[in-house]
């Protein structure tokens, strides 16, 4: 049977553990805590969906502007904790946006945590953008890869660098075959995505000391404000 691991990550608000149970088809996670709360945990549920063995672990939703040496301590020991609970890797990082949301400067900085935590090339290599509320599309007379490639500026800098592996749930959707093709997408984009190990987060260590010196100089943190 194929095995697939899913991390989710996003910033509160996006509907990520929504997400989680989505693609499980079981209600496994509660509502994201903020990541600083004293008990914001990672937590894995497995479920057998399209003769495939899923798993996804679901971390609390990112409530920082990444400037917070505390904030990159704890983002670390959730992925410290999701690899653990997930001990062969990831077969995708799913970074969750919200459809018809501006795509924010903190959703900019948390790409940058991301990047600084997981190692540079975890957007380019492994990372898929899943958006939610996907029953406000509208756009009937476009497929929404059209509509991803149409975007303009910071979001598409993010959608060009994951190479468009983009795809839309409706997290509220009850019709079977709607829940069936949106999970089956999200099983055809792991095709074009590489595991991510532990290896490639003890690769990623220079990155991370990089960020947490930058946050914790006084000089860098007010020309970074």
């Amino acid at each position: 049977m194929n095995q697939l691991n899913f991390l989710l990550i996003g910033t509160s608000g996006n509907g990520i553990s929504s997400l989680g149970n989505t693609i499980l088809g079981q209600k496994y996670f509660k509502t994201s805590n903020n990541l600083l709360s004293n008990d914001c945990i990672a937590v894995k549920g497995v479920s057998h969906r399209e003769d495939c063995l899923i798993t996804v672990v679901d971390i609390p939703g990112i409530d920082t502007d990444n400037k917070n040496v505390d904030a990159l301590k704890s983002f670390k020991a959730l992925i410290q904790e999701a690899l653990r609970l997930c001990e062969d890797g990831f077969t995708a990082i799913v970074f969750v946006l919200q459809f018809c949301s501006r795509y924010t400067r903190q959703e900019q900085e948390t790409l940058k945590l991301i990047k600084a935590t997981l190692g540079e090339s975890v957007i380019a290599k492994s990372t898929i953008c899943a958006f939610t509320h996907g029953d406000l599309y509208k756009h009937e007379s476009e497929s929404f890869e059209t509509w991803c490639r149409s975007q303009k500026g910071n979001i598409q800098n993010f959608l060009t660098e994951c190479n468009y592996r983009c795809l839309l749930f409706d997290n509220k959707t009850k019709d079977d075959l709607d829940q069936q093709k949106q999970l089956q997408k999200l099983l055809d984009l792991t095709d074009q995505t590489d595991r991510y190990s532990l290896n490639q987060f003890l690769s990623a260590e220079k990155e991370r000391k990089s960020l947490e010196e930058e946050i914790s100089s006084p000089i860098l943190a007010q020309e970074a404000s």
